[in-house]
């Protein structure tokens, strides 16, 4: 059973991507972890810089345009695709919001001045609240966020950011 698991399995294929901007358009200065890329690897999602104003877009594989995403400008830190890839978590306007991967208009779930995120499943996010704080966690519907994590002052720990869930 061994032997046949192991080796039934068709090598994966390796995929390249390109992505090449408009000159219109430039990457967003000084965020090193703005790449969201859905779990399936169709999709990805990153902050950029559009005619002088910030905001998030979005690349499907199977097409060679940028999507601009409703709302969001002024967005700042992370984007995140959610796991079933049908949503796209980011933060603008010191707020964490989530949008359609397909369109639409965006919602807040929270009050989010950092931006940084990850999705926990398809119903929860953790976020990083302010440049000071510790982790906080929010439904994917909203509501009032939940501390999880508190910087230890005397260890001198500034803040907690770049949250990653693993399994």
């Amino acid at each position: 059973a061994f032997a046949s698991r192991s080796f039934s399995r068709e090598p994966a294929t390796p995929i390249h991507l390109a992505v090449d901007l408009p000159e219109n358009v430039e990457l967003t200065p000084n965020v090193v972890d703005g790449l969201g890329i859905s779990a399936d690897g169709n999709t990805i999602a990153f902050g950029a810089v559009v005619d002088g104003k910030p905001q998030v877009l979005i690349r499907k594989l199977d097409s060679d345009s940028l999507i601009s995403v409703k709302g969001s400008a002024a967005s700042q830190g992370s984007t995140e695709i959610s796991p079933d890839g049908q949503w796209l978590a980011f933060n603008a306007d010191r707020k964490l919001w989530k949008v359609r991967v397909s369109g639409g208009t965006p919602t807040a779930l929270a009050e989010a001045g950092w931006g940084h995120v990850t999705w926990a499943g398809n119903n929860e996010l953790v976020f990083t609240k302010n440049y000071d704080t510790g982790l906080s966690r929010v439904s994917a519907e909203g509501g009032n966020p939940v501390l999880l994590t508190k910087p230890d002052r005397k260890k001198g720990e500034l803040g907690h950011w770049w949250p990653q869930l693993l399994p």
